[in-house]
């Protein structure tokens, strides 16, 4: 299971994420969630991308080892990640990391004190944010 829901962050993520999309949409980027919670079954199938099956390695995070699978102690979603999308003034898709845009949506987040998958040495994560409090496998 995956989801885009903010209630399934972090109680700490909850308002920073809120506080970057609505920073976002103050200065007229057109962010929205594309994930929060992600289940360790859900990791696994990211982490096999590339390796076992057809696509690009796109994470080193096996299930369990990634902050989007974090739960509370009954089970309850509680991701320490979100991922962001971008969208144009045409309402298309933008994943061009170079734009303005999203350099200044990962400036908001880095602002707010999260850890951008940007910033990673091994894979580029740009639409990644994460609490700081979260030791990365993948950094």
């Amino acid at each position: 299971m995956s989801d885009r829901n903010i209630l399934d962050l972090d109680p700490e993520l909850q308002s920073l994420c809120q506080q970057f999309l609505d920073q976002c949409h103050a200065q007229n980027i057109n962010v929205f969630l594309t994930e929060t919670y992600r289940s360790s079954e859900d990791q696994d199938a990211d982490y096999a991308s590339g390796r076992t099956a057809p696509g690009h390695i796109i994470t080193n995070a096996k299930g369990g080892q990634s902050p989007h699978n974090c739960t509370l102690e009954d089970g309850t979603p509680s991701s320490k990640a979100f991922d962001f999308g971008i969208k144009d003034g045409n309402g298309d898709l933008d994943w061009n990391a170079q734009d303005p845009a999203w350099q200044t949506a990962i400036a908001i987040g880095e602002s707010l004190g999260l850890v951008s998958g940007s910033t990673w040495h091994s894979i580029k994560d740009f639409p990644h944010f994460q609490l700081s409090s979260f030791s990365a496998s993948n950094t």
